[in-house]
């Protein structure tokens, strides 16, 4: 797993020179799905970055999967009001 919490797939060649590696819920997607939409992202439905399950995945756009989130661009979207009252 990486710093984020999201597990990878890599093939290694015998003389142990890596040749190809994916996000595994990526590959999970590809292999059981389809191939990711130009333009579209995948989601966690289940909120588990490790999560590998096809079933848990929903290609989305960005936007959509970001403003769901906790992160600082989900909350500016949900902001109605500024520091002090105002109405933005």
């Amino acid at each position: 797993m990486d710093q984020l919490g999201y597990g990878h797939y890599q093939i290694t060649l015998m003389s142990g020179t890596p040749r190809w590696a994916m996000v595994a819920h990526r590959f999970a997607y590809w292999l059981y799905i389809g191939a990711i939409p130009n333009g579209l992202t995948l989601d966690h439905l289940c909120r588990n970055r490790a999560c590998e399950n096809p079933e848990h995945l929903e290609a989305v756009t960005m936007r959509e999967n970001v403003l769901p989130g906790e992160g600082t661009p989900a909350q500016r979207a949900r902001q109605t009001m500024f520091l002090r009252g105002h109405p933005l």
